[in-house]
């Protein structure tokens, strides 16, 4: 986040994020410090390297590196909407973070936590399932107070899921 931020800053006008979702999270909330957007006119490329890399697969962009990089070198840009999720952190305080894939929340929450911290020895798909397997197994339901422009839900449930593109959790298609 700080990186992108610091190149965005000096005038970098495309930002190549190297990893997986992950890597893409933090250097798409790089472009911003706050509210405010750090480079308007800076374009984002990625070279998928990471477990899941779902974000890439909505826009079709290859997991090999030739590929990506080619796309990167002499794709469209496109424009993508993002979201921003305003939440209390694990201590308490009062965070925010853009997102531009899927931001989720509960029993998604605490099995993407658990993969997370695991060392994924049978591949991503096998640690998701299995995370999830796992996080079900002691998830108890929780209250949740959701926004989206001027409609407001308070309701006690399992999920909150809100997705920009279409999968999530290494290949879940999450939306159509």
């Amino acid at each position: 986040t700080e990186l992108t931020r610091a190149a965005l800053r000096e005038g970098a006008p495309l930002i190549v994020a190297v990893g997986g979702d992950g890597t893409v999270s933090e250097v798409v909330n790089g472009f911003f410090d706050g509210d405010t957007a750090v480079g308007p006119e800076a374009e984002l490329a990625i070279v998928p390297r990471g477990s899941g890399c779902d974000f890439v697969k909505t826009f079709a962009i290859p997991k090999q590196v030739d590929g990506a990089v080619a796309a990167a070198a002499h794709g469209g840009v496109r424009t993508i909407d993002l979201g921003r999720v305003r939440f209390t952190d694990w201590d308490g305080r009062p965070a925010a973070r853009m997102f531009c894939n899927v931001a989720s929340a509960g029993l998604t929450g605490a099995a993407a936590d658990r993969v997370n911290r695991s060392k994924k020895p049978l591949g991503a798909t096998v640690a998701f399932a299995w995370g999830t397997v796992v996080a079900f197994l002691g998830h108890r339901n929780s209250r949740f107070r959701v926004r989206i422009d001027e409609r407001e839900l308070d309701q006690v449930c399992n999920n909150v899921i809100v997705a920009n593109c279409r999968f999530y959790a290494s290949g879940m298609k999450i939306m159509p």
